[in-house]
């Protein structure tokens, strides 16, 4: 209960002027108590002393009801072509692409907390997360999943490039002299066999009705290219979460790093082909 909010509980004499002491007297049980507006702990007393139950009542009331200024805060936000709502969803997506983070990050709650203090009327709505059903269709978001990830190979290999300019890596060996047998997460062998390995045979099957017998209609399964690079990018990001590709320069680090960026940039390549297929122009980085 605030010093003014306890007066509404004493009949204040008509005559006072403000800031002069006065008799208020309590609408509950009638005793008279000195106070001003601007000194009101003997009335604030009185009242949890004496109507312990209304001034608790009273307090939880004022708690609880928001006042117009933060109705008004809370709801307005920024409007999707606002330029701070665009200046800070680009801040983000170059804060999680220029570190290769997961794109999951966005969806923590810890990170959407931190996002709501930096600014109230930002809207977090980058949300390139694939759907979880797509036996009617591929969702809507999967496009841009697929667009984010590929980006997201082009921008490892750039990386790594600028830091063998700078000295921080030697320069990347002929793929003759590359040790697989270096990667052991089953990640990376899945990638291999379920994606890389049977690119062949997909493509092979996309265009198996090129020219059909009998028909002048030709069938192309493009939607297992889409199906495809949809399902290569959600492994692909699972790994990503889990895997650091560009680690320390040490000797005996280099050829896992050296096998990883080999099995990236193949993938890379596939992604780049399978998009073309589609008439799609990939992103060359983020």
């Amino acid at each position: 209960m605030s010093s003014k909010s306890v007066l509404e509980h004493f009949t204040v004499p008509d005559d006072f002027q403000n800031g002069n002491t006065f008799k208020g007297k309590c609408m509950h049980c009638g005793t008279l108590i000195s106070g001003s507006y601007k000194v009101t702990s003997n009335f604030v007393t009185h009242m949890k002393r004496k109507h312990r139950d209304l001034y608790i009542l009273h307090s939880e009331n004022k708690e609880i009801q928001p006042t117009l200024t933060q109705c008004i805060k809370k709801s307005v936000k920024y409007s999707p072509s606002d330029p701070k709502q665009l200046e800070m969803t680009n801040a983000l997506i170059m804060f999680i692409a220029g570190d290769l983070l997961p794109l999951s990050i966005v969806e923590s709650e810890e990170f959407k907390n931190l996002m709501e203090k930096a600014d109230t009327k930002y809207q977090l709505k980058l949300d390139l997360s694939q759907g979880q059903e797509f036996g009617g269709g591929i969702d809507n978001r999967a496009g841009a999943f697929v667009m984010y990830n590929c980006a997201r190979l082009a921008t490892l290999n750039k990386h790594f490039e600028d830091n063998v300019s700078k000295g921080i890596y030697p320069p990347l060996p002929e793929i003759s002299s590359i040790n697989f047998s270096t990667l052991r997460e089953e990640d990376e062998w899945e990638l291999f066999y379920n994606y890389i390995f049977i690119y062949g045979e997909l493509i092979s099957e996309t265009t198996e009705q090129f020219i059909p017998e009998g028909s002048i209609i030709s069938k192309i399964h493009t939607h297992k290219v889409c199906n495809f690079l949809v399902s290569l990018s959600r492994h692909l990001s699972s790994y990503y979460s889990r895997t650091h590709v560009l680690g320390e320069n040490r000797e005996h680090l280099l050829p896992t790093m050296y096998a990883r960026l080999y099995l990236l940039k193949v993938t890379h390549q596939i992604m780049c082909h399978a998009l073309s297929l589609l008439g799609i122009t990939p992103l060359n980085q983020l």
